[in-house]
């Protein structure tokens, strides 16, 4: 009987951590805008709110995983269509529709009042955030 059950605690240790890592996330339809600017440059880009399908959550706190692809797809639009190499982009994001454009205007207000920034809007038939997919990685303790 010992024989079985250490085989089968084992497994079942091993597979917990999976367990609770997929049980963690949920797919959402989010709406989110983003912001690109260079701190050398004078010019912000701000993209249009977006609806995005499909798109990974963490289940308890609604942090938006892999920020930093969605961040890059919008730094890699401003390289190849603008030519811009610098700029520091940022996503906002939120599942209700309401609460981002109120995070935009706020936003664009901001860099409304200081009169040395010229806001550039990019056009929402030119860029579209993807979704991005999310794997969940196992994490090695060093």
């Amino acid at each position: 009987m010992k024989r079985l059950l250490k085989p089968v605690f084992f497994l079942f240790f091993l597979a917990l951590p999976f367990v609770a890592c997929a049980q963690r996330v949920r797919l959402s339809e989010v709406y989110m805008f983003g912001a690109g600017i260079n701190f050398a440059d004078s010019t912000v880009y701000l993209t249009a709110v977006q609806r995005v399908d499909s798109v990974p959550l963490e289940r308890s706190q609604g942090f938006l995983l892999n920020r930093y692809a969605y961040s890059d797809q919008l730094g890699r639009y401003l390289f190849v269509n603008a030519g811009k190499t610098n700029e520091t982009c940022a996503v906002f994001f939120d599942t209700s529709r309401s609460k981002v454009e109120k995070q935009y205007l706020r936003l664009r207000r901001r860099f409304q009042k200081n009169k040395g920034l010229r806001i550039e809007e990019v056009p929402g038939d030119a860029f579209r955030f993807r979704a991005v997919s999310y794997t969940p990685r196992a994490v090695s303790q060093q």
